[in-house]
């Protein structure tokens, strides 16, 4: 029993260790989440004129939109063995700490305020 679960640990570090993200990964995931966001509406006011021309402008061409908002999220990305630990900062809110490990981030409310 004692040399299964050593095995199982052991096994479950390894997965941790391959599957971590990379920064690439990371940036990969912000820009397919503000893509998201655009297509949803970006939480911006529907009676608001301005925000809706920005969100069609948007929606008109989205690789550009991701990449001007991108520009304004700042990402620190810190490397541990087993997992990455991120700074991500978005303008306006304040600075949230994540974990990224077994390809997933966790964050709490990134994106969800």
């Amino acid at each position: 029993m004692f040399r299964f679960l050593l095995i199982l640990v052991v096994a479950v570090l390894i997965g941790a260790f391959v599957t971590k993200p990379s920064e690439g990964d990371i940036n990969l995931m912000l820009r397919e989440r503000l893509a998201a966001e655009i297509e949803n509406g970006a939480g911006l006011d529907a009676s608001d004129p301005g925000a809706q021309l920005v969100l069609g402008l948007c929606k008109s061409n989205r690789a550009a939109c991701i990449d001007l908002l991108s520009q304004f999220v700042r990402v620190g990305y810190e490397d541990e063995i087993l997992y990455a630990r991120l700074d991500v900062t978005l303008p306006g809110k304040s600075r949230r700490s994540c974990i990224a490990a077994f390809t997933t981030v966790a964050c709490p409310g990134f994106l969800q305020d």
